[in-house]
């Protein structure tokens, strides 16, 4: 939780006029907001993204460790950056549209387990 908040004291300091996410894509409630969150150029919304998504990350581990099998994500492999993580998601949601009304929580995580936790090292 912290890291969202950081990330949203990030995204107040750093606003620079110009196209921006409107203010319903900050509930990120949707993949559509997600993707126009993660997309945009300013590194306010970035780091929302990241904290957005890191958090997700973060609830997941908890579940693992309180009730094994319950994870919705296998643990990432060491060495996956926040960049990595947050291209899987917007490359998901872009190239299927149609997912843009689905809950933004599921479309990530759907997201990052098809892309990593699918392989065999």
């Amino acid at each position: 939780m912290w890291r969202l908040a950081i990330s949203v004291m990030a995204l107040f300091a750093t606003a620079q006029v110009g196209a921006k996410p409107t203010v319903s894509d900050m509930s990120l409630s949707t993949a559509g907001n997600v993707l126009a969150i993660c997309e945009a150029d300013e590194m306010g919304y970035q780091l929302l993204c990241g904290g957005y998504i890191q958090g997700l990350l973060d609830r997941d581990t908890i579940a693992r460790l309180m009730t094994p099998g319950e994870e919705y994500v296998c643990e990432l492999p060491r060495g996956v950056t926040n960049n990595q993580i947050r291209a899987v998601v917007v490359a998901r949601i872009k190239a299927r549209p149609e997912i843009w009304d689905v809950q933004g929580a599921s479309v990530a995580l759907n997201a990052l387990k098809e892309a990593f936790c699918s392989r065999k090292p």
